[in-house]
């Protein structure tokens, strides 16, 4: 099995009954973003490693992901999320 930019079947938006918004933790370098971007109204990107948030804020700018948004969780509760 190779590396898909595809969300897994077992994510598929049946998953989450209703929701207009996601929260991609442990986000690594952004790969599931534009399609996640396509499925919900909001995406909110999460990973601890600051690196692999400036990856994911390249990605969402090049490609134009405006309901995309990418944090490092150092520091941030989940009642900022």
């Amino acid at each position: 099995m190779g590396i898909t930019s595809e969300i897994p079947q077992s994510f598929s938006t049946r998953a989450v009954v209703e929701a207009d918004r996601v929260i991609d933790m442990g986000c690594a370098d952004g790969l599931l973003l534009p399609s996640l971007a396509k499925a919900y109204g909001h995406v909110m990107a999460i990973d601890v490693n600051e690196d692999f948030v400036a990856r994911s804020q390249r990605l969402i700018q090049s490609v134009k992901l405006e309901n995309v948004q990418a944090l490092s969780s150092a520091g941030l509760s989940i009642v900022d999320v």
